[in-house]
């Protein structure tokens, strides 16, 4: 009897992750059966593991330029795959989010006349004079 169990969307594993290393990181890009995925969407990384912060995952954003008729379920069937491979072959956990445009980070002096202006928004976006931008997450998860 397994220990362990971990379910995100349909994959499962009983594999447990390690901190992700540029090893891991490396070889899972190489993979071919991602190295496809990677150019169709151009996957960053972002979050911890590039300024070597303690993580147990890998963060992922997705670009991808959806619209109306996008097809979510390939969408959903490619992270998928990119899930099933990272947990099964290399014991690597992801965080992948989908964004039609990088996000990036805002300035202090952003975010404080932001917060003059709109003092009682909480939200999931900021939106900024120049655009606004939408980050897309799949939770479905079981631990």
């Amino acid at each position: 009897m397994k220990s362990f169990f971990y379910q995100i969307g349909s994959i499962t594993t009983d594999n447990v992750w390690f901190q992700p290393s540029y090893e891991v990181v490396r070889a899972f890009f190489q993979d071919n059966e991602i190295s496809p995925l990677a150019i169709k969407y151009k996957i960053l990384i972002v979050g911890g593991f590039l300024y070597k912060k303690t993580t147990w995952d890998l963060d992922l954003y997705l670009l991808h330029d959806y619209d109306e008729n996008t097809d979510w379920s390939q969408v959903e069937e490619d992270m998928n795959t990119l899930n099933n491979i990272a947990l099964n072959r290399y014991s690597l956990l992801l965080d992948i989010s989908v964004t039609s445009k990088p996000l990036s980070l805002f300035s202090k002096r952003e975010l404080i006349e932001y917060n003059k202006i709109n003092p009682l928004k909480i939200g999931y976006f900021l939106e900024s004079q120049k655009t606004t931008r939408f980050l897309l997450k799949y939770l479905h998860i079981k631990k």
